[in-house]
C-alpha cells in the first residue's frame, strides 16, 4: 500500500495538515477547515482542479497567511465541498521552495515543532516515581556475581560507567539485596547489561494489581481510523525514577562491585503494570490514543483531527518530562503494524511475517493432526481428504478472522 505524505503548515495561525500532491495546480482545503481557520476574504470560485483520476469541484477561494518553518507568505487557497480533502498543490509547493527538497525532510517537521521532546537526551518523568514493596517477613536475597569473560570485561565496565553518567545506576558499598547480571553482546559490538532479578527478588515482591488493556479493546478504538502515528519512548522504563525507599532492592552484583538502579529497569515483575498505570494517568482524557505499556499509538479519521491529537499527546509527554526517539517513531501513516496485525482504514489483517510459518508448514509424515489418525493400531495413511483438511486448517489459521 502506498503511504501518503503530509505536511504541517499554519494557515492564518491555525495548524493544518495537507496531503502533499503534485497533481493539482492549486492548494485545496475542505469547507470545514475553511471555517476552522476563520478566513475573512472568501470569494466564489468557478474553477475546477484535476486529481489523478477526475475533476475536483472548487466552491471558493481566499488569500491567507501561510507559515512553514521559517517562511511566511500570503498565498491563495481554494475551497472544495468534498469533505476531508486537504491538499498542497504545485502552487504552494513552488512558492514555499519545496520542489527540490527531499520529501522526508518536508514532511518531518513534527521534530521542529516539538524539538525538546526529540533532543536525544534521556528523559526523566517529573510527576511520579515507581514504588515496589516486599512481602511481609521475607529474607533478603544476596546473589554472588557471575564471572564475566575477560574479552568483554572492558565493555561491561564502559557500559556501567555510561549508566552512572546517565544517573541510571549508582555505586553502593553495602546491600542486603543483590542480583547477578547477564551480559548480552549487541550487533554493534557493544554490550547490554541485564539484571537477573528472577534469582530471588521477584519472588519476594508484593503484586501490583492493575489491568493491562486487552488487544480487542485497543483494536475497537482504532476502528474507522485512516491515519496513524506510532510513538516510541527512548529507553522507556529508564525514564521513570524509583522511589528512594525502593532503590536498595534493585542492587546488582558485578565484577567491579555493587550498584543500585535509580530508574525502573526490565526484569522486575511489577514494573510493566506500574509503567502502564503511569502512562494511562498521563494520557487520561486525550482522544484517539491507544497504549500498551511502552507502545503508544495516535490515530484519527482525518489529517486535521490526527494532527490535533498528536500534538496533544506530544505536549503531554513533554510536560511529564519524557523523551522520544524520533528515528523510531512513525508519523501520519496510513498503515501500521501492531500486536502482530496490520491495521489500516480497511480494518485488521494478519501480518504476513507472522503467519509465514503456517503457510509454509509441510504435510505431516507421522500420526498427528486429524482425529481418525490418532486411533491406536491404525496404519498411517495420508489421503486426499486429509490433504484437503490440512490446507483448510492452514487457511483458517492464516486468515484475518
Amino acid at each position: 500500500m502506498i503511504k501518503r505524505k503530509y505536511i504541517l503548515v499554519k494557515i492564518n495561525g491555525t495548524p493544518l495538515n495537507l496531503q502533499l500532491d503534485t497533481t493539482p495546480d492549486v492548494t485545496i482545503i475542505s469547507g470545514d477547515n475553511c471555517k476552522k481557520i476563520k478566513a475573512d476574504n472568501v470569494s466564489e470560485s468557478e474553477h475546477t482542479a484535476r486529481s489523478a483520476t477526475d475533476e475536483l469541484p472548487l466552491s471558493a477561494k481566499f488569500k491567507c497567511n501561510v507559515e512553514y518553518r521559517n517562511q511566511q507568505q500570503s498565498l491563495t487557497c481554494f475551497v472544495t465541498p468534498i469533505q476531508n480533502l486537504n491538499v498542497m498543490g504545485l502552487d504552494w509547493i513552488q512558492e514555499l521552495n519545496l520542489c527540490n527538497m527531499p520529501i522526508n525532510s518536508i514532511c518531518n517537521n513534527i521534530r521542529q515543532n516539538q524539538d525538546n521532546v526529540f533532543d536525544g537526551k534521556m528523559g526523566l518523568c517529573t510527576k511520579t516515581k515507581a514504588v515496589i514493596t516486599t512481602k511481609p517477613n521475607v529474607q533478603p536475597v544476596f546473589r554472588p556475581k557471575r564471572p564475566v569473560a575477560y574479552a568483554v570485561q572492558q565493555l561491561v565496565e564502559d557500559e556501567l560507567k555510561r549508566l552512572q553518567e546517565l544517573k541510571v545506576i549508582s555505586p553502593v558499598n553495602f546491600s542486603a539485596w543483590a542480583a547477578p547480571i547477564v551480559v548480552v553482546k549487541k550487533t554493534n559490538r557493544n554490550v547490554s547489561i541485564c539484571a537477573d532479578f528472577s534469582t530471588g527478588l521477584n519472588n519476594c515482591l508484593e503484586s501490583h494489581q492493575y489491568p493491562l488493556p486487552l488487544p480487542e479493546d485497543i483494536f475497537s478504538k482504532l476502528a474507522n481510523s485512516k491515519i496513524f502515528s506510532h510513538i516510541d519512548l527512548s529507553d522507556a522504563f529508564l525514564q521513570i525514577e524509583v522511589d528512594d525507599a525502593s532503590k536498595h532492592l534493585l542492587t546488582i552484583n558485578t565484577h567491579i562491585g555493587l550498584f543500585q538502579y535509580n530508574r525502573m529497569v526490565f526484569g522486575i515483575k511489577t514494573f510493566p503494570v506500574i509503567f502502564q498505570q503511569i502512562m494511562d494517568q498521563m494520557l487520561a482524557g486525550l482522544n484517539c490514543t491507544a497504549l500498551y505499556i511502552d507502545d503508544t499509538f495516535v490515530f484519527g479519521k482525518t489529517a486535521s483531527e490526527h494532527t490535533d491529537n498528536l500534538y496533544a499527546v506530544l505536549t503531554r509527554l513533554r510536560d511529564y518530562g519524557f523523551k522520544l526517539k524520533y528515528e523510531k517513531c512513525n508519523f501520519f501513516e496510513t498503515e501500521i503494524k501492531y500486536l502482530r496485525y496490520i491495521i489500516n482504514q480497511e480494518g485488521l489483517k494478519s501480518d504476513p511475517e507472522r503467519i509465514a510459518a503456517i503457510k509454509q508448514m509441510a504435510e505431516p509424515s507421522k500420526i498427528r493432526i486429524t482425529n481418525n489418525l490418532l486411533k491406536l493400531n491404525l496404519k498411517w495413511k495420508w489421503d486426499a481428504i486429509h490433504q484437503k483438511c490440512f490446507h483448510h486448517f492452514k487457511a483458517i489459521m492464516s486468515s484475518n478472522l
